[in-house]
């Protein structure tokens, strides 16, 4: 499991040498100068203590710092360096080259997780994607990569709109980690959704161009699995000015013309002419859907989406976010915060019936591309709205919730988001307990009483029934399992590690809140 591979910055003072043809490392460093990068930070120990390894061609010399406790330099390109990861100010891992040979430069860092380390031997052997992850997206059949593609920040998914300036799995735009510069490459999200069997949701960026879209859909027509569906939009929520695609939205608006609202769904009509044809050209492609988002607060914002798409065939579905919010800082019980959020959820239920009824009368599909409850309070220990949305009574509430989306004809459902904070992630963390999750545990419900078939068929019987993981860890899919882990069956959760996840190492924390 590849943590990072380190790859530098030209932007620094003193510039740094960078030799393009050398995978954009230093070519040779000045006098008392370093090139330093954040491996991992911020975590909250939600990432593994051990010993990481670190894989480096060249010759050079590296250094280590933060909650790095002992560093072996096992023979040159090998070093193995003990971590304790914490939660303190400086916490994380800290890589810098301190010397490089300029004669043979030192290159291709990759720090590998702990017990991943035979993997990461192998060239281009590293597994893409953390079994934890896959784990716990395993039950979903799509998959929204809004925030993957940067949709909401300027730069997002291509500075320029243009397919060369894309975010891209190495080249001159891509950086030591996708939370900077363009997001995640297109190709990643279509590899995780091919594993998991999960139809994406694609998020164009707000300034594509017609080569953008196509060269995005001949992508998707080579590489996506044909069994899967797709969904299509432009960036995300257009109709405000809170994002940079609805800022672009209205200069462009103004520009032709058209308004905002207009400008956008023509756009995105004008996209799926282009898309379209290629994403058919596969002919098995099992379902393309491109989506136009109104806002789900205002009803008058369907009918201005509904009269600027005048009818188009081009466009399938009108996306919704109709979040429930029952937080009010006046209520000062746990208990009553709760019972606002059950009178939420049915004035949701109200508002979207308004809006179902007008998009089924034009007979376009109604979908969610965010949902959930909402409603933040002070963000700290004492916060009653962190506290709903941890009681169990959430859990029911989300599964009344969907099943009164899906009454009104709701044909997908979108949850914002997987794992976050409180009050929108399902869960805080990836390795959370799921007895410790209730809006998880209300959605899934929810999601079996209208299931299929059963999406934990192919789990390890014999781990689940022997309790190989010791009830602190569940037991992986052979399917999301590595051949070169140390433990092939289990995943554990927060705190404890392990082969079999019985080792407990209490985490000491001084956050109280999110604040």
């Amino acid at each position: 499991m590849l943590v990072n591979e380190y790859s530098c910055r030209s932007d620094l003072v003193p510039p740094l040498e960078i030799d393009p043809s050398n995978g954009g490392y230093p070519a040779r460093l000045a006098p008392f100068q370093k090139a330093c990068a954040m491996m991992l930070r911020d975590l909250s120990t939600h990432y593994l203590s051990g010993v990481y390894t670190v894989l480096y061609e060249g010759d050079g010399t590296l250094d280590f710092g933060l909650d790095t406790d002992y560093v072996r330099r096992v023979r040159p390109g090998l070093i193995e360096v003990d971590v304790t990861l914490t939660d303190s100010f400086n916490n994380g891992i800290y890589l810098c080259i301190t010397r490089t040979n300029e004669d043979d430069p030192i290159r291709r860092i990759r720090m590998m997780t702990p017990g991943y380390a035979a993997s990461g031997a192998q060239q281009n052997a590293e597994p893409e994607f953390h079994p934890a992850l896959l784990h716990t997206l395993r039950r979903f059949r799509h998959l929204r990569f809004m925030d993957w593609a940067k949709a909401n920040e300027v730069g997002g998914g291509s500075p320029t709109g243009e397919w060369a300036d894309r975010a891209k799995e190495g080249g001159s735009n891509a950086w030591h980690s996708y939370a900077v510069g363009a997001g995640v490459p297109y190709e990643s999200m279509i590899r995780l959704s091919n594993m998991l069997g999960a139809s994406p949701w694609i998020t164009l960026p707000h300034n594509a161009s017609n080569g953008f879209a196509l060269q995005l859909a001949r992508l998707l027509n080579a590489t996506l699995r044909p069994d899967l569906g797709l969904t299509i939009s432009l960036s995300n929520e257009m109709w405000h000015n809170g994002f940079v695609g609805g800022q672009h939205a209205l200069l462009m608006g103004e520009l032709t013309g058209l308004g905002r609202v207009c400008w956008y769904s023509k756009r995105t009509i004008e996209l799926a002419q282009v898309m379209r044809p290629v994403l058919r050209s596969g002919g098995s492609r099992s379902g393309v859907r491109f989506a136009v988002e109104a806002q789900a607060s205002n009803v008058d914002s369907t009918s201005q989406v509904l009269a600027c798409l005048a009818n188009s065939t081009q466009i399938d579905a009108i996306a919704l976010a109709p979040y429930f919010d029952g937080y009010d800082p006046a209520i000062a019980d746990l208990s009553g915060l709760l019972d606002s959020y059950a009178l939420a959820v049915n004035a949701t239920l109200d508002n979207v019936a308004e809006h179902a009824q007008l998009i089924h009368r034009y007979g376009y599909q109604l979908v969610l591309y965010e949902g959930g409850p909402s409603g933040e309070g002070n963000r700290t220990a004492q916060d009653l709205s962190i506290a709903a949305n941890r009681h169990p009574r959430m859990g029911t509430l989300i599964r009344q919730y969907y099943a009164g989306l899906k009454a009104l004809g709701a044909t997908m459902m979108m949850h914002f988001t997987s794992v976050g904070t409180q009050p929108f992630g399902l869960r805080e963390a990836t390795d959370q307990d799921p007895a410790t999750v209730p809006k998880e545990e209300g959605l899934f419900a929810f999601m079996d009483e209208h299931a299929t078939c059963d999406v934990d068929a192919n789990l390890d019987v014999a781990c689940a029934s022997s309790d190989a993981c010791s009830g602190s860890g569940h037991c992986l899919a052979p399917a999301l399992r590595w051949g070169q882990r140390e433990s092939t069956e289990c995943s554990c959760y927060f705190a404890y590690s392990g082969t079999q996840c019985r080792v407990f190492t209490p985490v000491v924390s001084g956050n109280c809140g999110y604040r």
